[in-house]
């Protein structure tokens, strides 16, 4: 990956790395901030990010994050419900996505800490509804608080590079780009596009 230099208009960093655009994450990103989910502090418990992070590292979409019961999550699958869009292409389907071993173990700690009995989201604790933009904003705030600390904030890292990273991983596994784009939940085209 090239460092580009270049002067930028604030002026307490005169020249600063500019890295280029990515579709996704990396695998090193994904790595540095699962070693870092478990040791971050949040108001409702220690269990929280990792669990999230682990439902966007297994394809969720963020409107699909606030509607997630820890039920969801089996020692082997996450049950994703899929969300329905205004635009063609936004659309995600319903699916079930295999999980890897630290993201089972990710729900599971969550799951120990007493937060998967109730009928409310586990992830979204808000007034609003599940499909409202507060939902989906605090969910993914979450991740937001995970990344600035780990210095990856600079990298463009989001939510959705995330789950894209998790839709091109299974490639290595099945070999197949319609394997990862039904992981996706989407139309293979679709996720053809967002890796351009």
């Amino acid at each position: 990956m090239a460092v580009v230099l270049k002067r930028r208009r604030v002026p307490s960093q005169i020249w600063a790395p500019v890295l280029p655009l990515r579709a996704c994450a990396t695998h090193d990103e994904i790595l540095i901030l699962r070693l870092a989910a478990h040791h971050g502090d949040t108001a409702r418990c220690n269990g929280l990010t990792a669990a999230i992070l682990a439902a966007y590292s297994s394809g969720a979409a963020v409107a699909e994050v606030p509607h997630l019961k820890l039920t969801d999550a089996t020692e082997t699958h996450l049950h994703l419900r899929g969300v329905t869009a205004d635009k063609p292409g936004n659309a995600v389907a319903a699916r079930t996505n295999p999980l890897d071993p630290w993201a089972a173990e990710a729900f599971r700690l969550y799951r120990e800490e007493g937060f998967g009995g109730s009928d409310r989201s586990p992830f979204y604790s808000g007034y609003q509804t599940l499909d409202s933009d507060s939902a989906r904003v605090t969910t993914s705030a979450h991740l937001k608080k995970l990344i600035h600390p780990t210095g990856l904030s600079t990298t463009g890292l989001t939510p959705e590079k995330i789950r894209v990273w998790s839709a091109i991983r299974t490639t290595h596994d099945t070999a197949t780009f319609l394997d990862a784009a039904t992981y996706y939940g989407t139309p293979w085209q679709v996720l053809h596009r967002r890796l351009r």
